[in-house]
């Protein structure tokens, strides 16, 4: 069982979230083409997974402790990358939990993190890729309750960091014809210069990036043969149109399609670990499953469990060097 003393506090750096932002980007034109209920909360969840991820590897780095590391795959058939410990596959389950930045300080945060309920998808378990002796570590980052200001008053938080992300559409997403796109030109109906960031795919669906000025009413013309587009990223929320030109129509994006997707991160709590075939026998032995929604709208059933019922931790790392690798 895991108590208090066995909770491992990693910090939540500052660039992880703006690695997390890039992570993200691209997961968001490589996730199944289906509407996605909340286009924020999506992005959210990918920034946090990311953070942790990394700073799980620089904890094991720092901590001189070996770890294998399974290679990425090409960029269109995207894959977790896995970490080895001791020659099993570990995989990684992110729980997020807003809280205000007062209450980090206080005694009582173990006990209420010990009381956190932490999930599992059930197809998850049963993945073909999963092997008996399989790890599955649990994560728990914190971050801001206010990381993410409303649009409309973007000056609640003027020392806070912005990102603004505008999602485009599944049209651009992902294009029924592998084909140029052909947009020639971007012009801004704002007041302000904005400097614009351009994301998604060319030709070899290698992933490319284009930035431009748009200063106000003046066409831009576009280097890039965009053949899916992802996101724009904007330096200042847009208060007017951006119009999009293609060689047989124009498209327009309006203010309301852009939102903050900056996350202020607090800590990374590496609270536990099970074994698959552990998790397999608490599965078959316990009525704590549920059918839940995910960000793409389909049912999925979650496995249920409470932090204080896992392994800790580091036991699981000082046991690891009796392992073969």
């Amino acid at each position: 069982m895991t108590t208090g003393e066995h909770l491992i506090y990693l910090p939540y750096t500052d660039d992880l979230t703006p690695a997390g932002i890039a992570s993200a980007g691209r997961a968001f034109t490589l996730s199944i083409p289906n509407p996605i209920k909340s286009p924020q909360r999506w992005i959210r969840n990918n920034i946090l997974s990311t953070a942790s991820q990394l700073a799980f590897h620089r904890y094991l780095i720092d901590q001189n402790i070996p770890f294998k590391r399974s290679q990425p795959t090409p960029f269109d058939k995207p894959q977790q990358v896995l970490i080895h410990l001791g020659g099993r596959a570990c995989w990684l389950h992110h729980h997020f939990l807003p809280i205000e930045r007062e209450q980090l300080h206080k005694a009582s945060l173990s006990s209420h993190l010990l009381r956190q309920t932490v999930t599992i998808p059930l197809d998850h378990l049963h993945d073909e890729r999963m092997h008996q002796k399989d790890l599955h570590l649990f994560v728990t980052v914190l971050y801001s309750k206010n990381h993410i200001p409303t649009q409309n008053h973007p000056q609640k938080e003027p020392q806070s960091p912005y990102y603004w992300w505008c999602p485009f559409s599944l049209r651009y997403t992902h294009p029924r014809d592998w084909k140029p796109l052909q947009l020639y030109a971007i012009r801004s109906d704002n007041f302000q210069t904005l400097r614009l960031e351009i994301n998604g795919q060319n030709q070899n669906r290698n992933w490319v990036s284009e930035t431009t000025q748009l200063f106000p009413g003046k066409p831009v013309h576009i280097q890039t043969s965009w053949y899916s587009l992802s996101y724009l990223h904007a330096d200042r929320l847009p208060q007017h149109e951006i119009r999009l030109f293609f060689n047989n129509r124009s498209d327009y994006i309006e203010p309301s399609r852009w939102h903050n997707i900056w996350i202020e991160g607090y800590s990374i709590i590496l609270t536990g670990y099970l074994a698959q075939y552990e998790i397999i026998h608490y599965q078959l032995n316990s009525s704590i499953h549920k059918h839940e929604i995910n960000s793409h709208l389909q049912p999925a059933k979650l496995l249920h469990l409470k932090v204080n019922e896992l392994h800790p931790l580091p036991e699981l790392l000082d046991i690891l060097s009796t392992w073969e690798n």
